[in-house]
């Protein structure tokens, strides 16, 4: 499982040196996503991220002392960020298949994350760390939208649309209007 630091930047903490702990391994989170976007998952070692965040590479290495741990908080980190939306939505009253269309509209809107994600997607196939960040990612899915619609396969086909949707929106001239 990914750490349990990923996606707490939001959450409250009292204590001021973990809060920038949190802070500081997020930033370079959302570094190694912007390395991913740009160059491809090859390209993400910890002296490039370091490079990107503007800090140095021992520190990196002190937030994750391998490149594929960081990579599966990467992932775990985005996913997380996509459930939050759409499970407030869900909180709201919203319906989940709308919430889910909703969350792969916005998508749009942090584009260089989904080109990213979609790399880290194609390198699961091939990195069973990263594949348990995508499983978690799918078995959250599957069960958010669990209420509305009841059976495992239609479930699933759902999800395999999404799955599609999401990949649209990384194309020019083929991403969902809001």
């Amino acid at each position: 499982m990914a750490d349990q630091s990923v996606g707490l930047v939001d959450t409250p903490v009292s204590d001021g040196r973990r809060r920038r702990g949190i802070e500081k391994r997020t930033r370079l989170l959302e570094a190694a996503l912007r390395v991913i976007e740009a160059k491809g998952v090859a390209a993400a070692s910890q002296r490039a991220v370091a490079a990107e965040a503007n800090v140095s590479p021992t520190l990196v290495v002190y937030h994750f002392d391998t490149v594929e741990k960081m990579l599966a908080e990467a992932l775990a980190m985005s996913n997380n960020r996509y459930l939050d939306q759409a499970r407030s939505a869900i909180a709201q009253g919203r319906d989940p298949v709308d919430a889910l269309a909703e969350m792969i509209a916005a998508s749009v809107d942090s584009n260089h994350a989904a080109i990213a994600e979609f790399e880290l997607c194609l390198q699961a196939a091939r990195d069973p760390r990263l594949r348990k960040s995508l499983e978690q990612w799918w078995n959250a899915v599957d069960e958010m939208l669990r209420g509305a619609v009841p059976d495992a396969r239609r479930r699933r086909v759902l999800m395999l649309a999404a799955d599609g949707m999401f990949l649209r929106q990384i194309v020019p001239g083929q991403r969902m209007q809001r």
